[in-house]
């Protein structure tokens, strides 16, 4: 919270000081979510649903100091490390060829102020989930407001995890050569 002190000149000349409070902008929460409302929060590493391509996912950004149909901007990055260090893999910025740009507008709920991001998981990235070691891509933003600069979530532990799953089926199983032997 910030202090700023303005000096009042009335037109008869007479002047006053006052001093006013104000909220530096903020990042105060933020959650990836299942629905639209920020209502039904994604965990990471919860085998409750496994996230595939083709699924839509939300990123939420609770704010603070930020004017109501104030604009965020974001960019999409997809966490990578290799042998636990995450500087000798560097994350990956394109899906598989073109940067995510979103945008998303606050909004007032109850007492607070959220944007929300609404981010489908393209088919189209399934290159990007081959190329991970473990065919899993970790997602977070970086998040923009005028000079408000961050990437969220904070800890890779809240990442959005999207693995790969195969395109078939049991009804149409990948060929294989099988062979029965009598014993």
């Amino acid at each position: 919270m910030g202090m700023t002190k303005f000096k009042l000149t009335f037109n008869d000349g007479e002047t006053h000081e006052i001093q006013a409070k104000y909220n530096s902008p903020s990042f105060e929460s933020n959650w990836w979510s299942y629905d639209p409302e920020g209502n039904e929060p994604y965990e990471h590493g919860n085998e409750r649903k496994t996230l595939e391509l083709g699924d839509t996912m939300y990123f939420n950004v609770e704010t603070k100091g930020i004017l109501e149909e104030a604009v965020l901007t974001l960019q999409l990055f997809d966490y990578d490390e290799a042998l636990w260090i995450d500087a000798a893999n560097p994350d990956d910025a394109t899906f598989p060829t073109e940067e995510v740009h979103k945008t998303a507008q606050v909004r007032k709920v109850g007492d607070r102020y959220i944007a929300t991001v609404k981010l489908v998981l393209e088919e189209s990235w399934v290159e990007v989930v081959e190329s991970d070691i473990d065919n899993t891509i970790d997602l977070y933003w970086q998040v923009r407001y005028g000079a408000l600069n961050q990437y969220l979530p904070h800890e890779d532990t809240s990442y959005l995890q999207v693995v790969e799953i195969p395109q078939h089926s049991m009804s149409n199983p990948p060929e294989r050569n099988i062979h029965f032997q009598r014993c």
